[in-house]
């Protein structure tokens, strides 16, 4: 993990791209792992699928605008309220994820 992440840094740096894309990329690979391991079987689902998307845009701006501008204390307030508003939305509209957490 530690090398797949200094490697992203390393890439971004010999092609000019701002760390805020790779920071940007690798919150929405640990979104779509965590939060999309429990809505796994919904991806079959068009409607589902371009939620999540949309979820996980919206996950990564606010990571990203909360820590580039309100620091680390505000950010975590903040993506507790934007995780709770994205899961009831998700149970409300989807159902609730599987009782199986990742084994």
């Amino acid at each position: 993990m530690i090398g797949l992440g200094g490697s992203a840094f390393l890439l971004a740096q010999k092609y000019h791209v701002s760390e805020a894309w790779v920071f940007g990329a690798w919150a929405a690979v640990f979104f779509f792992v965590i939060v999309g391991w429990g809505y796994r079987r919904k991806f079959r689902d068009p409607a589902f699928v371009s939620f999540f998307l949309a979820w996980m845009l919206l996950h990564v701006l606010v990571y990203l605008l909360a820590l580039a501008y309100l620091g680390f204390l505000w950010y975590v307030p903040i993506v507790v309220l934007e995780l709770w508003i994205g899961y009831t939305i998700a149970i409300w509209q989807f159902g609730p994820p599987a009782d199986r957490g990742i084994r």
